[in-house]
């Protein structure tokens, strides 16, 4: 895939000075106070251009552990100078994964806050990125995110402006199909968190495999609501959420419900190897350690090994690769890890992802801005838009929410982004969402230390249409290494032949036979003396009915 060509000056491979950066001194009890700009280092005397970006701090969904790598992507494209004359900033604000005070929030930090954002990164989570979707195109933002895989999202029509660096993950469905006929399964129940992402990806998973004879796919779901009858709290004290004859489960839900299930189903002994849970594979590393269940992690450790982990979230092939940031992923993981420890936070996937989003604004900015400077045209047309004097020059710095057409270069350059991202290769399709080019496949099980760690252990290759291809196992996997003891039953009721061998056979019909002369034999001899006393003594009749079955 062709790199992007930025106009700045900087060498292919990055000095290992630039890879220093320094985190903004923010501590972790700073970062509950948001709704701020987080600004550039002090002394700076470039123009600054500000990102707004809203995470999850709280709520269903948690991703906060996000910003050392968001932090990372904009040191980056500072110090190289992605941006000529200018310096990049962000002001965050928290939608705690809740649509209602994403809106919010998006009004109020976003939208009526100074200074104006010449993008936005956001929201957190599924329900807060859709609405916000919805409405950032009013206010002439593209807006992009790293956190978000909804198969809603896929709709132009609707998200006239919207971008995200993960894939669809309508595309799961394939991926099932693919491992059901790997490991000879037919027989599967999903429990679903009652979400829209869920919902979508789990119907789409269940009218894929319809199309294949002799599958069957059960569904149970819960509301996302703890007063609702039918919430998971209620299902596990009636002990029904493993009330079926499958032994294969996909759990399609946040982590928080997950690491709930996964406790319950080692209190009602569903483990290895008579069970097999198929989690989403976008958890945090070590998510089973948990002190809110009722669970230690060797217990939660023993539910989940040999279970499987399915995402469609992209993972770079060759981790040494330098790609279009300068960055290694091993670099950019040094370097983000060392910013999770700083700012105490967790380590969760989005950072890989929500660095892409800033590189992918970086690439599209410089590219405006070069426009702005070479193509007087335009230059004039911005600057109307803006309601500038006449004669005006444009700057990026005079953006406004009026100006629809800085909007709709922004949203071009988007369309046409196409670089080697920390995640790998990245583009967009007509809808704006990354391109899915294969669906990863792992599985939790002990290494040589006894500590449980997920591997990665194949993929589901995808066509350009989205369609798996097959299902490949990584170097060094096999049927053998995934489960040693042999695959698990997925609870489907086999018939099995018992075949006789033919010496038995005949052994057996040649007693038959004279089992059946010699009732006959009886049946005669009662008949001819049934006159004579003792016979008439052993009740002749009950003799001929006893003969009679004999012979049958």
């Amino acid at each position: 895939m062709p790199q992007s060509v930025l106009s700045f000056s900087c060498p292919r491979f990055i000095p290992l000075c630039l890879l220093a950066f320094t985190l903004i001194d923010t501590t972790s009890s700073d970062l509950q106070g948001l709704d701020h700009v987080y600004p550039v280092a002090p002394g700076d005397t470039r123009t600054p251009l500000t990102l707004g970006l809203m995470l999850s701090f709280s709520g269903d969904y948690v991703n906060k552990g996000a910003i050392p790598g968001i932090q990372l992507a904009v040191d980056t494209i500072n110090r190289v100078g992605v941006l000529p004359g200018y310096v990049l900033e962000y002001s965050l604000t928290d939608s705690k994964c809740d649509q209602t005070v994403a809106l919010t929030k998006f009004f109020e930090n976003i939208v009526w806050s100074s200074p104006p954002k010449v993008a936005f990164i956001g929201g957190g989570c599924e329900n807060a990125t859709i609405e916000t979707a919805k409405i950032s195109y009013f206010f002439n933002l593209t807006q992009m995110s790293c956190d978000s895989s909804t198969p809603e999202a896929e709709d132009r029509t609707r998200f006239k402006r919207y971008f995200q660096t993960l894939p669809n993950d309508i595309h799961l469905s394939q991926a099932f199909v693919q491992i059901l006929n790997t490991f000879n399964w037919t027989k599967l129940h999903t429990i679903e968190l009652e979400y829209r992402l869920f919902v979508q990806t789990v119907d789409r998973l269940i009218s894929s495999v319809d199309t294949h004879l002799g599958y069957n796919i059960t569904a149970s779901s819960f509301s996302g609501s703890y007063q609702s009858t039918n919430s998971l709290n209620s299902i596990i004290l009636r002990g029904t959420v493993f009330r079926t004859e499958s032994r294969i489960f996909y759990l399609a839900m946040y982590l928080n419900d997950t690491i709930r299930v996964v406790c319950e189903a080692y209190h009602q002994n569903k483990v290895q190897p008579l069970y097999v849970f198929i989690t989403l594979g976008w958890y945090s590393d070590g998510w089973w350690d948990s002190s809110t269940v009722n669970c230690t992690r060797h217990q939660m450790e023993i539910a989940l090994n040999r279970s499987l982990a399915i995402t469609l979230d992209p993972q770079i092939r060759d981790t040494n690769m330098t790609t279009s940031s300068g960055l290694s992923f091993n670099q950019y993981r040094k370097l983000y890890l060392e910013g999770v420890s700083r700012l105490n936070l967790s380590d969760v996937y989005d950072g890989e992802p929500c660095f892409d989003v800033v590189w992918s604004y970086g690439i599209a900015l410089n590219r405006t801005i070069r426009d702005l400077k070479y193509d007087p045209a335009f230059n004039k047309l911005a600057a109307a838009a803006s309601h500038l004097p006449p004669n005006s020059t444009f700057y990026m710095e005079n953006f406004t929410y009026s100006n629809g057409v800085i909007l709709e270069r922004m949203f071009q350059h988007l369309m046409n982004a196409s670089f080697i991202g920390i995640t790998g290769s990245i583009s967009f399709n007509a809808n704006g969402i990354r391109n899915a080019e294969y669906i990863r496949i792992l599985q939790y099980r002990f290494n040589i230390s006894n500590q449980l760690q997920r591997f990665d252990i194949g993929y589901v290759a995808l066509d350009q249409n989205g369609h798996s291809v097959a299902f490949d196992f990584l170097p060094g996997e096999s049927m053998e290494t995934l489960w040693p003891a042999g695959v698990p039953h997925d609870g489907t009721h086999k018939k099995s032949t018992i075949t006789i061998e033919p010496g038995v056979t005949a052994a057996m019909y040649i007693l038959a036979t004279l089992g059946m002369a010699l009732a006959i034999v009886c049946f005669i001899f009662m008949v001819v003396f049934r006159e004579r006393k003792f016979i008439r003594l052993t009740s002749p009749n009950i003799n001929y009915i006893t003969c009679g079955g004999c012979m049958v």
